[in-house]
């Protein structure tokens, strides 16, 4: 039978995350370790209310040493893979977002330059000339 995740020590939710950040990747072998310890820790948590993380520790191990025993058990191959794709991963996205903002300062600089035109081309004054014609002008362009 599972149980459920109990979030309401702060000390089992703080151990958790740190050990879970310790990941190099979390693939589905390592979600099911995870949530393996994640089961462990409510188990503990529950029959322990008042633990404080120093018990943690103390039961569980530091959460580096889970990390490190964890791949330590690992194919090489495995733990390599794992690398490369975070790696891939990061580079992908750091290209993203170069493109990202290479693309909006472009679209700004275009933006401006046409408010730019589109200010020179409005009218903004209009001038109106009126000339008074005497009769005396009149009769002279007839």
């Amino acid at each position: 039978m599972l149980c459920q995740w109990d979030t309401r020590n702060k000390y089992v939710v703080q151990y958790y995350k740190v050990l879970k950040e310790l990941f190099p990747r979390i693939s589905f072998k390592d979600g099911r370790f995870l949530r393996d310890i994640r089961l462990e820790l409510s188990d503990f948590a529950r029959e322990h209310p008042n633990m404080t993380y120093e018990q943690l520790v103390d039961s569980f191990g530091r959460p580096e040493d889970i990390v490190r025993d964890y791949l330590a058990d690992q194919d090489f191959e495995y733990i390599l893979a794992c690398i490369k794709k975070k790696s891939i991963w990061k580079t992908c996205v750091a290209i993203c977002l170069s493109a990202a903002i290479i693309c909006s300062a472009i679209y700004v600089w275009f933006y401006y330059l046409a408010y730019r035109a589109s200010r020179d081309s409005v009218i903004d004054q209009c001038v109106t000339e009126l000339r008074i014609i005497e009769s005396d002008d009149i009769e002279e362009g007839q």
